[in-house]
């Protein structure tokens, strides 16, 4: 992929774009995932050198997730809480989204950060959590949204990461039906037929009941 990357033939952003959002399906070993961490850390800081990085940036939260190990919180934190007129808004909300499922902490960085806005370009999610937070039960768009998808061209079903980071959302919630739901949607997704590697996925990230 770094060789299509650097040719001099690949001028185009939303190709790259498109190659950058496979990397959400790959599952390395543990010298490639350190790989992946630097390539996602880098693209997250505007530093890989690709065409249309910038049109890329907002799917690095999702790559930090998958492939992190938690170092990348900070950073999170930080584009999170930057007060710049000149920020990439998409690389804002995809870090709020992926930061507000770490902690109920974390989620407060993203209220603080969104009640501190003139332009409020957080407030949709922060609208969400709050809803979220209200749910008896959870509700039937949640139930079609975290489900196990099949990739059609590898010919294999897979676990999506944005289900990953809505479950982590829907983990802000207390009430214990809720808690229920998670905790046998999580024990159903494991006897799915699923890869060693989206199980370890699931185990690691699945929010906790």
């Amino acid at each position: 992929m770094e060789k299509v990357w650097t040719s001099p033939n690949q001028v185009y952003a939303d190709v790259n774009r498109v190659l950058v959002g496979s990397l959400l399906r790959l599952e390395p070993n543990e010298a490639d995932r350190k790989r992946l961490r630097r390539i996602s850390s880098d693209l997250f800081a505007g530093k890989l050198n690709i065409h249309g990085c910038g049109h890329c940036q907002d799917i690095a939260p999702l790559l930090l997730l998958r492939f992190g190990d938690g170092r990348s919180l900070p950073s999170l934190r930080r584009i999170v809480n930057k007060k710049d007129a000149k920020q990439r808004w998409p690389l804002v909300r995809a870090s709020a989204f992926v930061l507000a499922g770490y902690s109920r902490d974390d989620y407060h960085t993203v209220r603080k950060a969104a009640g501190a806005l003139h332009d409020n370009q957080l407030a949709t999610l922060v609208q969400l959590v709050k809803r979220i937070q209200k749910y008896d039960e959870v509700p039937g768009r949640f139930h079609q949204r975290l489900i196990i998808r099949f990739d059609s061209v590898a010919g294999q079903r897979h676990i999506d990461m944005q289900c990953i980071a809505s479950a982590r959302l829907l983990g802000l919630c207390n009430r214990k039906k809720v808690k229920e739901w998670l905790s046998n949607k999580k024990a159903s997704l494991l006897k799915e037929d699923l890869s060693t590697y989206d199980k370890a996925i699931i185990k690691r990230l699945w929010p906790s009941s």
